[in-house]
């Protein structure tokens, strides 16, 4: 009975460990993104956009972006790089500087969440210590 319990909680353990995402929190400053070279990153943005990549690149590094999702795979080695994310309905731009490393295996996906600058500056202002009340 033990040794079930345990090999239980070890494999809930492992599987909790393998789902786990990097979060991004996009406040217009641009977004350092790692890649494993021969592994693919995927970069959950939860709307369609249309990446923005310079042509140095097109050999080196492999994009597609689908459904809220971009994911890159580079070949080989890539030097520090600014790409752009253009969401298709608003417009607006995330950028993202690449860069990759060597891994031995993938790196986790990552996932971009964006603030509304007017709701960040509230509530970072909104002191709730015991002196401001």
């Amino acid at each position: 009975m033990t040794r079930s319990l345990f090999l239980g909680l070890l494999i809930l353990c492992a599987s909790q460990a393998a789902a786990a995402v990097e979060i991004f929190k996009w406040n217009r400053v641009p977004l350092p993104i790692q890649l494993g070279v021969g592994h693919e990153r995927i970069i959950f943005v939860d709307r369609n956009v249309s990446v923005g990549v310079p042509r140095s690149l097109s050999d080196r590094l492999r994009i597609q972006s689908v459904a809220g999702a971009v994911y890159l795979l580079a070949n080989e080695q890539v030097p520090p790089t600014r790409l752009q994310l253009r969401d298709d309905e608003s417009g607006e731009i995330i950028l993202l500087d690449i860069a990759t490393i060597d891994s031995p295996k993938p790196l986790e996906p990552a996932k971009i969440v964006t603030v509304d600058p007017a709701t960040e500056a509230a509530s970072s202002s909104a002191c709730e210590c015991a002196v401001c009340g």
